[in-house]
């Protein structure tokens, strides 16, 4: 298990854009927390609790200073790994009037994503199985994921709507701690 002090957490974030990556945690947006562009420490949610059951999600202020001590936000990691809209190729018609195709191929940036949970990375380890170890491997969401640097925190609790018993982890994981 490796921890990460609290006085230390800017300088990673200094390194990762440092050597290019583009950063990405958790923050309070309209009601909810979001990943979204992370240029420093003080952009994510301190003293920030949730409160979540079926059909309810609702913030409130606590006297906690940690950073991560809500559950898992009401945004997963989908954005990140799929595209809602994208060109999977172009055509070209040259003088003779042959036709030819060319596969397009997203850039895949560098992203570091801060503040995952377990269930986060066993939803994408099934994504993975699927869309990257089959016979026929999905280029699009490959060259994504590939780009992906991902800090793990542990939950410090979880809500009624979370599924980490389903996936085999939670509270005990054990992950990176922040």
């Amino acid at each position: 298990m490796k921890f990460l002090p609290r006085d230390n957490f800017q300088n990673l974030l200094n390194v990762l854009k440092r050597y290019g990556y583009h950063c990405v945690g958790p923050q309070v947006k309209d009601g909810a927390i979001v990943y979204d562009t992370l240029n420093k420490v003080t952009d994510l949610p301190q003293g920030i609790r949730d409160k979540q059951s079926p059909g309810q999600y609702q913030l409130e202020s606590s006297e906690d200073s940690r950073y991560f001590a809500w559950a898992n936000g009401p945004q997963a990691l989908k954005p990140l790994t799929f595209a809602p809209r994208e060109t999977l190729w172009r055509v070209k018609q040259d003088q003779s009037e042959k036709i030819s195709f060319s596969e397009t191929l997203p850039e895949g940036h560098a992203t570091a994503v801060i503040g995952l949970r377990a269930c986060d990375v066993a939803a994408m380890h099934l994504q993975d199985q699927h869309f990257c170890y089959q016979q026929y491997p999905d280029t699009y969401y490959n060259k994504r994921r590939r780009a992906l640097f991902l800090i793990v925190v542990d939950c410090s609790h979880p809500a009624d709507t979370c599924f980490c018993h389903s996936t085999g982890d939670g509270l005990q994981s054990n992950l990176v701690l922040i």
